[in-house]
């Protein structure tokens, strides 16, 4: 069964939090941590998802091209590995033909791959793998391609054994490998940048969600991967309006309030947005209630939040 890779469904970051709705329970026996480094996440039909959770397929396809090649080749910062005799004298990224022998080498930590059909997830142990050639190509002089079945050039196939790994309980990591942590995010509309209006234009246009940055006060040890929280203040809609998962490392930019402070920005999605002119079902006053150790009403952007109280958040959430 092939099933093509899907960047756009939102990759490996959307999935992570997903996953950490469901995986909750990290003490258990056959939890699996998963990374970005140890597995392959896709979004599959309704079809292929039943055939593989019904054991009548145990193959999964993925075509390698530069879409795909990070995910599945062993490489430094793009540069791919080769483990041919010879070395090529031209720049064949991840096309190189090697005489029809798959010249790259699979990442060695790849051992899971995770379906997602809708809300429903499987996953599966890679067993194994094979390679084919999908289609051969000549390079051309100025470095394009173009089909021909007697190229130096082509684009791979790998072929993934699978089997499912029956009741285990699984987390997706942050980039370091880490369980996810959760941060209090902080907004007020009448003094942010980000206006009421931005809000509400953002989420007309983008109604499952939407992305950009934000400061975030405790950055040292914020990574891509963990989630957040983002609390409204400052006025009568005060509440959690949304949250999400950071999508990048934190990096140093301008003071977005003109004050010459040092600021770190981290790239985020944002989802299960609560409209801007409701009242969020999470307000102040509800959360004052549930966790009175946290000061809802002022504090910085960026509070690292504990284990209990992600919980705690969590659970109010999903209610």
């Amino acid at each position: 069964m092939k099933i093509l890779f899907s960047p756009e469904f939102g990759g490996h970051v959307y999935l992570g939090e997903l996953l950490c709705e469901i995986g909750r329970e990290s003490n258990c026996p056959h939890s699996v941590l998963l990374s970005e480094n140890n597995s392959l996440a896709f979004s599959v039909s309704a079809a292929q998802f039943d055939t593989l959770g019904s054991g009548a397929e145990h193959e999964v396809s993925m075509d390698v091209h530069e879409d795909t090649y990070d995910s599945v080749l062993e490489n430094i910062k793009g540069h791919l590995i080769l483990c041919c005799d010879e070395m090529p004298n031209r720049y064949y990224h991840c096309y190189f033909w090697n005489g029809g022998v798959f010249p790259y080498v699979i990442k060695r930590e790849l051992q899971y791959i995770l379906l997602v059909d809708n809300k429903r997830q499987l996953l599966l142990r890679i067993t194994g793998h094979t390679t084919t050639v999908k289609q051969r190509y000549a390079l051309l002089d100025d470095g394009s391609f173009e089909p021909d079945d007697n190229g130096d050039a082509c684009e791979w196939t790998v072929h993934f054994g699978v089997e499912k790994c029956a009741g285990a309980t699984f987390v997706y990591s942050n980039s370091h490998g880490e369980y996810p942590k959760t941060y209090l995010l902080r907004w007020n509309p009448g003094i942010s940048s980000f206006k009421l209006h931005d809000y509400r234009r953002a989420i007309t246009r983008y109604p499952d969600g939407f992305h950009f940055n934000w400061s975030v006060y405790e950055w040292e040890n914020a990574h891509k991967g963990d989630r957040f929280f983002m609390l409204r203040t400052g006025d009568d809609k005060a509440g959690i309006v949304f949250r999400g998962v950071f999508t990048s490392e934190p990096n140093p930019g301008d003071d977005w309030a003109g004050k010459g402070r040092q600021r770190y920005y981290m790239d985020m999605d944002c989802k299960d947005c609560v409209p801007a002119d409701e009242m969020p079902p999470l307000s102040v006053e509800v959360l004052e209630k549930a966790l009175p150790g946290i000061d809802w009403r002022r504090g910085h952007s960026g509070q690292l939040l504990s284990k209990e109280e992600t919980d705690v958040l969590e659970r109010m959430w999903v209610k």
